[in-house]
């Protein structure tokens, strides 16, 4: 910390000792990316989708399922607390259920890319506007982020109007 002030480290975990780049300054927090993990948190686990690091679909996968789950629980009540300036009575367990395939709702972006001279299907890089390069997602229901393949070549044989 620097002045006493926050870093976010992208790629970090809570308890984890890295070592960091510094990316952003702002007035009451900065940022930062991870360039070493010098001691792992316990939490930590490899990402199973090829796309994670780079699509910003989803920013939790290298953390155990329970971890994330504790994380985000943590979060909602500090965003309540702080923002709401409300706190809970009673705090039920969360609700949770398939590790993947559970995601129902999603925006993906559809974006010709002449450059790569390729249609593209999928979320936003991390950090970025543009769009990641992907042919799979495994937090969309199946019956969606199986078929990225055929979605892709569907709105590739649309005609303009």
């Amino acid at each position: 910390m620097e002045d006493g002030k926050t870093t976010f480290v992208s790629g970090a975990l809570p308890t984890e000792k890295v070592t960091f780049k510094l990316t952003k300054r702002h007035s009451r927090y900065n940022e930062g990316e991870v360039i070493d993990i010098l001691e792992p948190a316990s939490t930590r686990t490899m990402a199973d989708c090829p796309h994670f690091g780079i699509c910003g679909g989803c920013s939790l996968q290298h953390m155990t399922m329970a971890a994330q789950i504790q994380l985000k629980q943590t979060i909602l009540l500090e965003q309540l607390k702080h923002f709401g300036h409300v706190t809970p009575e009673t705090i039920l367990p969360p609700i949770s259920a398939n590790h993947w395939g559970y995601r129902r709702k999603a925006r993906l972006g559809v974006r010709y890319v002449h450059k790569k001279e390729k249609l593209l299907i999928g979320f936003r890089e991390k950090s970025s506007s543009f769009l990641a390069d992907i042919d799979t997602c495994l937090i969309l229901d199946p019956r969606v982020g199986q078929r990225l393949p055929d979605i892709h070549n569907m709105v590739s044989e649309l005609t303009q109007f």
